[in-house]
């Protein structure tokens, strides 16, 4: 007989695997038989499951059927009583890392490292003299199974793991998540080495606030693939009633006198009788979700306690770093004044952030005569565009700063638009032809982001026609160029930089850069092309792109990917095929795929011939093309949308369309 606390061998299913091990780590003990093992469990666990103290189980149907075992597979009322007894039993620990045996890097190695990978605006981190201290990084690990219902018949049920850092309560970074789980993990605290300081309410918080996030961006996509189902039920109510209710007005049209009040009162039923059967509909297919936590660990995580200084002239303050061996490196700061995530600000009398430090109007400085082009410099323009967003009839708080870790540098002073240093292809560029280009490009993205900063208007013939920017254009005005890239609504800008310009024969050049706005630096690239000596922009994305190929906007800094997965309405409704579009895919792709899709359909409603498809089919072939030109894979790969259109009825869409706009290859979006 095998005894609870030793582990068992591989079970020949998952199912009964998983209710064998929860049976042993209760105090049971199991022997196998062959194709079927014998089961003994004790008192409590007789009473959690319903079962008796002896039981034969098995996961071969053969062995059931000829030994008598009981089959256990998923969906068995014996495997979900043990899950569900597991879960409200929860698993709550604390573990720690084994400390490494390396030596950790000096002081100053360390310092020159914090340099390169935090930095501070307007200040400089330097060493105080005081060794750094070995000490365990406090992380939270909270687990959760969230209960979907996208209608009475359909539930899901999913499990959600979020990582916390308990001191600073920010989601631990990829790096860092990566580190921990992949380690072995030893119980109890480690005497030898103190814990940092932690605050655990504030971390729970933080963890269930994330929970919530991704479970209502869940809900809402599956409450999206079961808005055709519910639009359709709702649909065949309405008619069989108005069908009901015409029929009884044509009988009282040529019924007697003495007959029209009860089909008055006929109707007057048949009306109360619909309203209810729609709301009962509308209750049937309401989303909902319930969250269960069931994981609740302490990790402690080797870390160095680095104290430093941050330095603006004279002044000093001091600051506390935290380094996590293992290729971790630093963990990101909170201001020690306020508490925000955004990037450090030396101030003049204190340290603080850009949330709580705002950025002054700085006077530009008096400069001496020199020739003036046509279009002025990049100084005047950003004296111009510094100024505006000054102004008192247009007060704009200052907002967060995306997180250094995104890789977007800090707002800095105004630069010209520089040359890139090397082509394409890694060689230095002589070419006369590259240089131009590269002027063209400058003067297209200076033109671009001055009209946008002002307020201008920027369509017509510098919009490409059917392209996403012209659907970027009729959705946010001119506030689109700013949507585009993850720009906060509440954010102003300060100046743009250009990086570089590259050239495509068969496809849209692009010109990439930086735009400074008083909550960071944003990148962005924007797709033009020559047509008929006019350049025309036909996109602008936040990140670089050369061949067409979108990157994730989950993959993108913190501060964009929340811009683009929730944009703001659009200030123009949505016809049925973008409405599907749109609620479908916005949350999980993002802005910058669903601008594509709905170019696409802008150029396919010019044409004549797709009718015959209903929204959700044309809907759903116009995602499968924009998705494969884009390079992306679908956010849930594996997992099809629920009650979504025949497969067939798909791929007659895409044909049509291909006929129509040829194939997605061909298009440079």
């Amino acid at each position: 007989m095998r005894q609870a606390g030793r582990p068992p061998p591989a079970a020949p299913d998952e199912a009964l695997r998983f209710v064998l091990d929860y049976a042993q780590a209760r105090g049971g003990a199991w022997e196998r038989r062959d194709d079927t093992t014998l089961l003994l469990l004790p008192d409590a666990v007789q009473a959690d499951l319903d079962l008796p103290e002896e039981l034969t189980v098995t996961a071969d149907p053969e062995a059931a059927r000829e030994e008598g075992a009981v089959l256990l597979i998923h969906g068995h009322p014996i495997v979900d009583r043990a899950a569900s007894a597991a879960l409200n039993r929860a698993d709550v620990g604390f573990s720690r890392m084994a400390w490494p045996a390396s030596m950790p890097p000096s002081a100053t190695e360390l310092v020159l490292r914090a340099r390169a990978a935090l930095g501070v605006d307007h200040g400089k981190l330097d060493a105080t003299g005081t060794p750094p201290v070995e000490a365990h990084l406090p992380v939270l690990r909270v687990g959760a199974m969230v209960s979907y219902s996208a209608s009475l018949e359909d539930r899901f049920q999913e499990r959600e793991e979020v990582w916390i850092d308990a001191r600073a309560c920010l989601p631990l970074e990829a790096p860092v998540r990566a580190h921990v789980a992949s380690r072995s993990l030893e119980a109890g605290i480690d005497p030898a080495r103190p814990m940092l300081d932690c605050d655990l309410p504030a971390a729970l918080a933080a963890a269930h606030t994330l929970i919530e996030g991704r479970a209502l961006a869940r809900r809402a996509e599956l409450s999206g693939q079961a808005r055709a189902a519910r639009e359709e039920e709702l649909r065949r109510a309405a008619t069989y009633y108005a069908t009901a209710l015409e029929s009884i007005a044509a009988r009282a049209a040529t019924a007697p006198q003495e007959r029209r009040g009860l089909l008055a009162s006929q109707a007057e039923v048949t009306i109360t009788e619909r309203d209810r059967r729609l709301a009962e509909i509308e209750e049937r297919f309401e989303p909902r979700h319930e969250i269960q936590p069931f994981r609740l660990h302490l990790v402690a995580v080797p870390a160095l306690s680095v104290p430093v200084s941050v330095r603006r002239g004279d002044r000093a303050f001091p600051l506390t770093l935290t380094w996590v061996p293992g290729g971790v490196g630093f963990l990101p700061l909170r201001c020690p004044h306020c508490g925000d995530s955004s990037p450090l600000v030396a101030g003049r009398d204190r340290l603080g952030c850009r949330t709580c430090i705002p950025r002054p109007a700085v006077e530009p400085a008096p400069t001496a005569p020199r020739q003036e082009h046509p279009q002025g410099s990049s100084e005047d323009r950003a004296s111009k565009v510094a100024a505006r967003s000054q102004e008192p009839q247009r007060p704009v708080a200052p907002a967060r700063s995306p997180a250094r870790s995104g890789g977007q540098p800090p707002a800095g002073k105004p630069r010209r638009a520089t040359r890139p240093a090397k082509a394409t292809n890694g060689s230095v560029s002589h070419g006369t032809g590259d240089e131009r280009l590269f002027k063209l490009g400058a003067k297209v993205a200076t033109a671009f982001w001055d009209a946008a900063a002002l307020g201008c208007r920027w369509r017509g013939k510098a919009t490409a026609p059917h392209s996403p920017m012209s659907v970027l254009a009729r959705l946010y005005g001119t506030q689109g160029p700013f949507r585009a890239i993850g720009v906060p609504p509440d954010a102003h800008p300060l100046d743009m930089i250009v990086r570089e310009t590259q050239p495509h024969p068969t496809s849209p050049h692009t010109t990439s850069g930086l735009l400074a706005t008083s909550a960071g630096s944003f990148f962005y690239t924007l797709r033009w092309q020559v047509v008929q000596g006019d350049p025309l922009v036909g996109e602008a994305l936040p990140h670089l792109c050369a061949d067409g190929a979108l990157v994730a906007a989950s993959s993108l800094p913190t501060i964009v990917a929340r811009e683009l997965l929730n944009p703001p309405p659009p200030r123009t409704p949505l016809d049925p095929v973008e409405t599907q579009v749109w609620e479908e895919t916005v949350a999980s792709m993002g802005l910058s795929f669903v601008l594509r899709c709905l170019a696409q359909w802008c150029q396919i409603r010019a044409a004549t011939g797709t009718e015959s498809h209903a929204p959700d089919v044309m809907a759903a072939a116009i995602v499968e093309r924009a998705r494969a030109r884009a390079g992306l894979r679908p956010s849930t790969p594996g997992q099809s949308r629920l009650w979504s259109p025949d497969a067939s009825s798909i791929q007659a869409a895409r044909a049509d369309i291909d006929r129509l706009i040829g194939t997605p290859d061909a298009r440079p979006w």
